[in-house]
């Protein structure tokens, strides 16, 4: 089996758009942000309409489903790579995550909009759903 050299970068961010699990009260910490609910009470995270808070709205949450999906930005030397690895299983979850995740980028003045590739985790077309929403 060939050995593959992995070159040193200046920095990775890793953003994960879909799990089988989302935990909303979890805290951030020193290198990890979270979109949680206590940040959207507090004003710092979108809120959805909801008849039963008509005035401030319910935190709008991210998606959990399964399988997984990740968006990884790699810089070196000034220049960025993305890749999208895998799109979750459903046409939409990835994409509502992406929108909400996009909204929190904005306001920190991030684009986040361009991708140089997307990787399905596996050839099977559940690992694709995703890319004719994402592309719309």
């Amino acid at each position: 089996m060939n050995r593959v050299e992995i070159e040193p970068v200046d920095r990775v961010q890793i953003t994960v758009l879909m799990d089988n699990v989302t935990d909303p009260l979890l805290i951030d910490q020193e290198a990890v942000a979270r979109m949680s609910w206590p940040k959207a009470i507090l004003g710092g995270l979108p809120t959805a309409q909801a008849r039963v808070s008509p005035v401030t709205g319910v935190p709008d949450a991210l998606v959990a489903e399964p399988g997984f999906s990740a968006l990884l930005r790699v810089e070196k030397a000034g220049r960025t790579r993305t890749l999208l690895f895998d799109t979750g299983v459903s046409p939409n979850g990835m994409v509502e995550n992406m929108r909400r995740i996009a909204w929190r980028s904005a306001r920190r003045g991030r684009e986040g909009r361009r991708r140089d590739c997307c990787r399905p985790a596996r050839g099977r077309a559940s690992c694709r759903s995703a890319v004719p929403a994402r592309s719309r």
